[in-house]
């Protein structure tokens, strides 16, 4: 992501337990256009996003970062539901799961994660 922040309507409010940013995306990694959201879960119970129509038609690449085995204590990290763990002491290879335009997305408690989507943002060209 990079270091372009974008306006998320109701961002700034206070005493928000659900938290979304969103800055225009790294293009290394995503052509121009691309937005990334920033999820923040900070509720005791899982929430569903969906973006609005208008975002796009194009897929949305999801990295839901969820605690390992032992809760919100964990000492590891799952990305979408698979463990992450160094591979010889490399940081392992980190794919979002691509997943329909005009899904709900489900967040559960107490987690983070980021959306990426071709939203083809004029600030982002």
């Amino acid at each position: 992501m990079s270091s372009k922040v974008l306006y998320v309507k109701g961002s700034l409010d206070r005493h928000r337990t659900v938290r979304v940013y969103a800055h225009c995306s790294n293009q290394t990694n995503y052509p121009n256009g691309h937005v990334t959201f920033i999820v923040i879960n900070l509720t005791n119970e899982t929430v569903q996003l969906k973006f609005p129509d208008t975002l796009t038609d194009q897929p949305l690449h999801l990295y839901l970062l969820t605690p390992g085995g032992d809760g919100i204590q964990s000492k590891q990290i799952m990305l979408n539901g698979k463990l992450l763990e160094l591979d010889n002491d490399m940081v392992p290879s980190m794919p979002g799961k691509e997943i329909a335009a005009h899904t709900n997305i489900q967040f559960p408690s107490l987690t983070y994660g980021y959306v990426v989507a071709d939203a083809k943002a004029e600030a982002c060209m």
